[in-house]
C-alpha cells in the first residue's frame, strides 16, 4: 500500500477489503491512513519495523536519516521525538530545540530498541516537526520471549498386539510470544 501525491492535502483514509474461503467467505478489512505533508525533507528508510526482537538479544537498531533534497532552500527541524515513552524504545538523536537543514544536508539519527523485557510497539510513532509540517512515522515492532512446551511429558503407548497399532498424540505448545518454526520431530530409535 502506497501513499503519494504532487501536492499537500489530507488526511485521506481508505478501506481494504481482504476476502478468503476459510469460513464461508470470510471478510475482513482494514483502515489505512496518510497524509502528504508541505515539506520536502526525506526520512530514509521508512517504515520504521523492528520485527521480532527476542528477549536478551543484543539492542536492536533502526538507523536513518533525514535529507534536505533542495539545491537552494533550507529547511527548519523544530522538534524530532517519539509520541510516546515505552520500556525499551530511545531515540538517540532526539531534536529540541530548531535545527537548520541546509541545501543538500544529512542528519543521522538511529531508533534504538532495548530487548529487556517484552514490549509492542503498536502505536508509537516517530514525530518529526519540519517548517510548518508535523510528520508521523509508526513505529512497530515487539520485543517477544520464545517458549514452548510438550505435552504429555512422557507419552505411555501401552501393549501393542502383533499386526496392530497403538497411537498416541504429543502436542508442541508455543506459550510464549514469538513466532516460532518447528522442526520435524525426530526420535531415538525406530519401533
Amino acid at each position: 500500500v502506497t501513499c503519494s501525491s504532487p501536492t499537500a492535502g489530507g488526511p485521506f483514509t481508505q478501506t481494504i477489503s481482504f476476502t478468503s474461503n476459510a469460513y464461508m467467505m470470510d471478510t475482513s478489512s482494514i483502515t489505512a491512513r496518510c497524509e502528504i505533508a508541505d515539506t520536502d525533507l526525506e526520512v530514509d528508510p521508512t517504515p520504521f519495523d523492528f520485527g521480532e526482537v527476542r528477549v536478551g538479544s543484543p539492542t536492536a537498531e533502526l538507523a536513518f536519516t533525514l535529507r534536505n533534497p533542495s539545491a537552494t532552500a533550507s529547511l527548519v527541524i523544530h522538534s524530532m521525538r517519539l509520541s510516546s515513552s515505552s520500556a525499551g524504545l530511545s531515540l538517540d538523536a532526539p531534536i529540541n530545540t530548531n535545527v537548520t537543514l541546509g541545501p543538500g544536508e544529512v542528519r543521522s539519527a538511529r531508533l534504538l530498541l532495548d530487548s529487556g523485557t517484552e514490549v509492542d510497539l503498536a502505536g508509537h510513532s516517530l514525530l518529526i516537526s519540519v517548517d510548518s509540517s508535523m510528520l508521523s512515522f509508526p513505529i512497530t515492532g515487539k520485543v517477544v520471549r520464545a517458549h514452548v512446551r510438550v505435552v504429555p511429558e512422557e507419552l505411555d503407548l501401552g501393549t501393542a498386539c502383533v499386526d496392530s497399532q497403538v497411537i498416541g498424540q504429543v502436542l508442541m505448545i508455543n506459550d510464549g510470544t514469538a513466532t516460532l518454526t518447528m522442526q520435524r520431530p525426530t526420535m531415538t530409535n525406530s519401533f
